[in-house]
């Protein structure tokens, strides 16, 4: 297993799976922060599904441990003040240390390697 340090962004009502093309909207600032981050740092970021889709502000305990690392291919930024993400998904992994800061920082990330993985 390899060891990642990736800005995290916390989905609400939405689960996503390895070798998914998806978009989604940002609307808070701390996942928009954690964007940026990660178009300064390799575009990869990783996604987790919060258990309330109703919490604004989660902490970790309001996040599931298995998420997925994913690269971000495009993100437009919208008049309303929201973000628009367009992200490949690429591996599971577990969150295993969740550090605060401006945004959300999953560090000591496990992603699985699975050579039996393949897209047609």
């Amino acid at each position: 297993m390899q060891k990642y340090d990736f800005p995290m962004i916390p989905l609400r009502g939405m689960t996503v799976l390895p070798g998914m093309i998806v978009h989604f909207d940002v609307s808070r600032k701390k996942s928009m922060k954690a964007i940026d981050q990660a178009m300064l740092e390799g575009q990869r970021v990783f996604l987790v599904t919060q258990k309330n889709p109703g919490d604004s502000e989660p902490l970790q305990e309001d996040l599931y441990e298995a998420g997925v690392s994913a690269r971000v291919s495009q993100f437009l930024r919208t008049p309303d003040s929201t973000m628009r993400v367009l992200v490949k998904v690429e591996k599971k992994a577990l969150e295993a240390y969740l550090k605060l800061k401006e945004f959300l920082v999953s560090k000591n990330i496990y992603i699985e390697i699975d050579s039996s993985y393949r897209t047609i």
